[in-house]
């Protein structure tokens, strides 16, 4: 975890550290990964989250919960096609996830 943007040089650090703990917690791989992501949603450190969603993502495909934050963020970063497609995976999962219709209709 890194609080300053583009602090990179000890972001995979902390990074590591951070899931190896959430791991030791009982947390999976991918909660662990998605709790990262979070974090830096929350921070607007946009490109770190996208990266932390995708790799949630790989390790849980089928989570709808990781797509729809994924295709949040990218939102956020102006990405309209990749959240476009990411809001359709959302609603193949899940098609009762009114959040990622009413995105979607947006984007549109």
């Amino acid at each position: 975890m890194f609080l300053i943007e583009n602090d990179t040089l000890n972001a995979d650090k902390y990074d590591k550290k951070f899931i190896n703990r959430s791991i030791e917690l009982g947390m999976t791989l991918a909660e662990a990964y998605f709790d990262l992501a979070e974090f830096y949603f929350e921070e607007k450190f946009y490109q770190s989250a996208n990266k932390y969603y995708k790799y949630a993502i790989k390790e849980n495909p089928n989570n709808s919960i990781y797509h729809e934050q994924l295709a949040n963020c990218y939102n956020k970063q102006g990405d309209v096609k990749s959240a476009k497609i990411e809001f359709l995976q959302t609603i193949n999962l899940d098609s009762l996830n009114s959040n990622s219709h009413f995105m979607l209709g947006n984007i549109f």
